[in-house]
């Protein structure tokens, strides 16, 4: 009675909410607020606290009287109180409009009464004691800074069913976001809010974003990714959180700004960021000192200014999508190790200032265009970055400044970076290569496209006193010449006197060296030019000034042929003769760490040297001597190839093969014990790569594979001990040959003359001996190797034997195996239950069902007798209501018997070759007892058979209490048709009569199974017994759940016509019927419409118009009560339907709210089942 008189009070008061009148709410916007509603001022009348009211009135505007407050001093507890919505206030450094301002220090506690339905802008504000607040579920309008400031706050505690109110927040840029979000600076600067406290668990699920600084400087951590309807946040809204982790941007939700920034996570403790939205926002990230993870997704194309300023980001990777990155984006994040550019992108200024970068990697097909000039470089005392050490320039490095070239653009960058003692570049960027770009490189690596020193850079690496090795592989190389102002040809000189170079190597399609490249390189030691299809020497490019130091006289220089050959007289090298050792290399491969003739190898040969072009006469120098020219010949090595036999056979005799040629004729092993078999030859001892003419390079052992012999192996099997007379039995044949494959020619089937058909997929076997080649290619038709699905056919029944044998070309069996098949005329399996439900032990005379399920031609089987084999024991045994007081009957007479039950009938009649007969048989005492079912055909023959075994206890008395804690917990019957059952949250299938035993109390949740519908049906409605259970659940929901109660439920489905609109006057409801013997059926009429309605015109009072909606109802029940008052205090001015209803509810006629939560609205259809339900219950009441 008190759950009734709760709901009714709940429900007369939302009544009386729902008659009140509509009255405008104001609200007041101060500072980062854009609530544009009128404001309502409430002035204390009093400013110091010994004087101050300790209690008023604080509602909105026309409506100050609706709220109240009260502030006890002894608690220092400030309690709101009402039915309308609080007043916004003004809050400021010389302007406090609260009437409990007084105070603000003291109080420790704000109490908001369930009722009070708004609260306002700055009520709460720097309450500088205030430990604990609450927030009803009556709210449904919050102000802004409701609690900014509350630095002691850390209870707050929201109503369980709180619904976030919806507002609206408009950006600086014009921006505007309406929606269930939590009301700018609401916990802004509470700084120990949150501690311990997780702000998705914390926070009513109904919000769907964050207002601006709402969450500023709290200590909640921040599960994103379980926050899946956020939609929006507000500027600066987690700023200062120490302990965010990790964040995901998506375009999914919607970011505010104030003024041109976000500020969301700023300074905040957000250690990884992962960006899927096309722009990341201005200053979005910035100041975060433990931000080290950045991923910017494929979406992304634009990054904002300060976007992640001073973070600690350690690599980052901007893919091809991103078009632009706004300044200062990265400046000052001092961790910054690898910088990389993928795709075209347009740097704004100081971009990377103040940056940690050590590596950068400009990837070929790149473009980075510096719009801001160098966008490393210095900006006040924040420093430029000189921390690179290594690049990787393959891609276009440009100047968008219209006073900087691309020249001077790459000074700027790299002239600071002592550290880059390697640079690597593409041949289109060696032309911004330069000793005063890169002071300390060593070593210069170009790849890639066309090279070219151009003219304006003559002289470019000439004098430099650092770099020592250069490698360049490109298409093209070449060094411009130009004319002077005279008309003469000027001196490029590229790197003339260049002191600490040693090797210089280029491998290119066409080379062209200026004059005077390598003039006065004292140091020179090797020049490659091994990997040029051309070269062209220019005037003196390998020659000695009179002026300075000459070229390295023991420098040596390779060439691939003649043809290159600096010494040749149609080379203008100005190669001396006592200058150089040129080596003509002949394809040879040059070792820059090598010297002298080692230092030129070819895989697989052996190089014999000469001094004359022709190769005759082959040198006598041990050491290569300056002045003179080498040329290499080349013949290739011979190999030994050993055979390891792996202790099987004869070792092989070692064979001797040429470089890059395969092992002929390798040999073929055989075991005399004929125990093992030769595999192959493999190039490794775990046998992993088998030898298949691969090219020989060098000395090499060849391993025997070898494995046991495996002789055939036939097996053949059949899955079940029984099977009908004339039903295709499936026989299994899997046959494993192993090393005994070539010895099977045929293959034999044995079987008796009772098989009418034999068959491997579709094709007849009409034969009992095939080849090998025939099962093969019959085999390849049904998509199978080695296992062969055969189906036999056995027109009369007994024990009959199928083999299988595989025979040699002389008639011998490799091996053979079979299988012995059982058939019978019919199949019987037998069943026992009790109210449903199969036992170890029956009570005594209480009727159990003995159930005989046969498998067999129905026809047929008709004709056979059944025969019962029982003692004194049973008391009495029963069919469908018929006393069976013979113990022998014809099949067709038992079946008569069923005919009057419908469903049984309808049963025995859906499938042709199955039936179940439903013996109820009742046992006079305790004890063991065998119950034999038997069927013989008219000859007298045996055709199937069952001897079921039924343990009988004494029949229990009601005083049979003892306590057996090993005793199974009751169960009880769930019948269900039409639909799939869970038990406890798990799959739960009927048995074979659409029964479930289930444990009472147990968590039952049924679903309309729609896998028996036709096109032209669709779900209506279940019908459920008992009350206990269609009182608890919605009879029109597709899915129902309840517990089960300590009785028998029963569920059945009803469908109706799919094109017939839910009309309550409209025929077309379908029953789901089930049966035991076909498990679900359905059955279809159009009765159900029809019933009901002749049901209710019974049952009603004379004239009454059927009910078809809530409001009907209620009022049809409440005025044959005699209209008597509800509990509930209803408004003086409540209608007859209202009073219906409330009286309804407490009675448990009508449910108060959906399964879901969603209200009902008096105009909600009711069925008529429904109405047959609430008059039968109002009637008992």
């Amino acid at each position: 009675m008190r759950l009734k008189r709760v709901i009714s009070a709940a429900l007369a008061v939302s009544m009386a909410v729902s008659m009140m009148p509509a009255t405008a709410v104001s609200a007041f916007a101060e500072g980062t607020s854009t609530k544009t509603a009128e404001t309502t001022t409430v002035t204390g009348k009093n400013s110091t606290e010994s004087k101050a009211e300790t209690s008023g009135y604080c509602g909105a505007e026309n409506q100050e009287k609706s709220v109240q407050w009260a502030f006890n001093k002894e608690t220092g507890v400030l309690t709101i109180s009402g039915t309308g919505r609080m007043a916004d206030y003004k809050y400021g450094n010389t302007e406090d409009t609260r009437p409990w301002a007084a105070f603000s220090n003291v109080i420790k506690e704000v109490k908001i009464e369930e009722g009070v339905t708004g609260i306002g802008g700055n009520a709460f504000r720097n309450l500088t004691a205030l430990t604990k607040t609450n927030i009803p579920a009556s709210i449904n309008y919050l102000g802004d800074y409701i609690y900014r400031a509350d630095s002691e706050l850390t209870d707050v505690e929201w109503a369980p069913n709180f619904t976030a109110p919806s507002l609206k927040d408009n950006d600086t840029n014009g921006g505007t976001y309406t929606g269930t979000y939590v009301p700018t600076s609401m916990f802004d600067f509470c700084s120990k809010l949150g501690d311990g406290k997780e702000l998705t668990k914390w926070l009513p699920s109904s919000f769907t974003g964050v207002g601006c600084a709402a969450f500023r400087g709290t200590q909640f951590t921040v599960d994103f990714d379980n926050w899946s309807n956020l939609k929006y946040i507000g500027a600066r809204a987690f700023e200062q959180m120490p302990h965010l982790e990790s964040f995901t941007l998506t375009d999914g939700i919607q970011i505010g700004l104030r003024g041109t920034d976000s500020n969301a996570f700023n300074g905040s403790g957000l250690k990884k960021l992962i960006v899927n939205t096309e722009e990341v926002p201005r200053s979005f990230a910035n100041g975060c000192t433990e931000l080290t993870d950045i991923t910017l997704g494929s979406a992304v194309k634009k990054i904002q200014p300060f976007a992640f300023y001073s973070t600690a980001i350690t690599t980052l990777d901007v893919p091809e999508g991103i078009s632009n990155i706004g300044d200062s984006a990265f400046y000052a994040c001092q961790n910054f190790n690898k910088l990389t550019f993928r795709g075209k992108v347009t740097l704004g200024e100081k971009v990377f200032t103040a940056c940690g970068i050590k590596e950068l990697d400009i990837l070929d097909g790149a473009e980075v265009i510096c719009t801001g000039g160098d966008p490393f470089r210095g900006s006040g005392s924040d420093p430029a970055v000189t921390t690179i050490n290594a690049v990787e320039l393959k891609g276009a490095l440009k100047s968008g400044k219209e006073d900087q070239t691309d020249g001077s653009l790459w000074h700027d960058i790299f002239s600071k970076n002592a550290g880059i003692t390697t640079v690597n570049v593409c041949g289109q960027n060696l032309q911004y290569v330069r000793p005063s770009v890169f002071p300390s490189m060593e070593t210069l690596n170009v790849t890639g496209g066309d090279a070219h020193i151009p003219a304006e850079n003559t002289y470019a690496f000439s004098g430099n006193t650092t770099l020592k090795h250069v490698d360049i592989d490109v298409d093209t190389y070449t060094e411009d010449e130009y004319e002077d102002k005279d008309g003469k040809q000027a001196v490029v000189a590229s790197f003339r006197n260049a002191q600490a170079l040693e090797t210089f190597a280029v491998r290119a399609n066409n080379v062209k060296l200026g004059n005077r490249t390598f003039c006065e390189c004292a140091n020179l030691k090797k020049i490659d030019f091994t990997g040029c299809d051309e070269i062209h020497y220019m005037n003196g490019c390998l020659g000695s000034s009179t002026s300075g130091q000459p070229l390295n006289p023991n420098v040596c220089i390779y060439v691939n042929d003649e043809s290159a050959n600096p010494r040749a007289t149609n080379n203008d090298s100005g190669l001396g003769k006592n200058v150089g050792i040129v080596f003509v290399v002949d394809g040879g491969i040059v070792d820059m760490n090598k010297t002298g003739f080692d230092s030129v190898t070819k895989a697989g040969c052996t190089a014999k040297w000469y001094e004359d072009a022709k190769c005759q006469t082959e040198t006598e120098d041990t050491t290569p001597v300056t002045g003179k020219t080498y040329y290499a010949k080349w013949a290739k090595n011979n190999y030994t190839v050993t055979f390891n036999n792996n202790g099987h056979d004869e070792k092989p005799a070692d064979k001797s093969v040429e470089y890059g040629d395969s092992v002929t004729g390798l040999p073929e092993l055989s075991d005399s014990t004929n125990e093992w078999v030769f595999d192959g030859w493999y190039m490794d001892e775990n046998f992993t790569t088998k030898y298949d003419k691969q090219a020989i390079t060098d000395n090499t052992t060849l391993y025997a594979k070898w494995h046991e012999y495996k002789s055939a192996d036939l097996t053949v099997t059949v899955a079940n001990s029984e099977y009908l007379v004339n039903e295709p039995v499936e026989v299994n044949v899997v046959a494993a040959l192993g090393d005994d494959s070539s010895k099977v020619a045929k293959v034999v089937l044995e079987y008796d003359d009772d098989v009418t058909s034999v068959k491997l997929g579709d094709t007849t076997l009409d034969k009992k001996e095939f080849t090998s080649y025939d099962i093969y290619k019959l085999l390849q038709q049904v998509g199978s190797k080695d296992n062969a699905k055969l189906t036999v056919t056995y027109s009369k029944p007994g024990k009959h034997t199928f083999s299988v044998a595989l025979v040699d070309k002389d008639g011998k069996n490799v091996c053979e195996a079979g299988t012995d098949i059982t058939v019978v005329q019919a199949l019987m399996d037998t069943t026992v239950t009790e109210d449903g439900e199969q036992k170890e032990t029956y009570q005594a005379n209480k009727p159990i069902t003995v159930e005989m399920n046969v498998t067999a031609d129905k026809e047929t089987f008709k004709q056979n007798t059944l025969y019962l084999t029982y003692g004194d024991e049973v008391e009495k045994v029963e069919l469908n209501g018929h006393k069976l007081t013979e113990k022998q009957y014809k099949i067709s007479d038992l079946l008569d018997m069923m005919e009057t039950s419908p469903v049984a009938a309808y049963a025995l009649r859906s499938e042709a070759d199955a039936l179940s007969i439903p013996f109820e048989v009742t046992f006079k005492d305790a004890g063991s007892y065998d119950f034999e079912m038997l069927v013989k055909d008219a000859q007298d023959q045996l055709v199937c058979r069952s001897i079921v075994p039924i343990k009988v206890e004494a029949e229990k008395k009601p005083d049979d209490t003892k306590d057996n804690t090993d005793t199974k917990p009751a169960t009880y019957t769930l019948s269900i048709l039409g639909g799939t059952v869970k038990v406890n949250g798990k799959e739960t299938a009927v048995d074979e009569h659409g029964d479930i035993a289930i444990a009472k109390d147990a968590k039952v949740e049924v679903t309309f199974d729609k896998g028996i519908l036709s096109d032209a049906q669709t779900f209506d409605q279940w019908i459920i017994k008992p009350n206990s259970v269609l009182n608890a659940v919605d009879p029109k929901s597709e899915t129902i759940i309840f517990t089960m109660p300590d009785e028998k439920v029963t569920i059945e489905a009803m469908t109706k016509d799919a094109s017939i609109e839910d009309e309550p006057n409209i025929l077309g409801t379908t029953a789901v019927v089930g049966t035991a013997a076909v498990g679900t059926a359905i059955l279809a009429w159009q009765g159900y419409q029809l019933g009901t309605e002749l049901y209710l015109k019974t049952a009603l009072p004379a004239g009454t118009a059927i009910p078809t909606n809530r409001a009907e109802l209620a009022l049809l029940v409440w005025n044959h009560a005699g209209k008597p008052a509800p509990a509930a205090v209803l408004p003086a001015d409540a209608t007859d339907t209202q009073k219906a209803i409330a009286w309804a509810v407490e009675n448990d006629l009508l449910k108060a709210a959906k399964d879901n939560g969603e209200t009902y609205v008096d105009t909600d259809s009711v069925s008529r089942v429904e109405v047959i339900r609430v008059w039968n219950k109002a009637q008992e009441k």
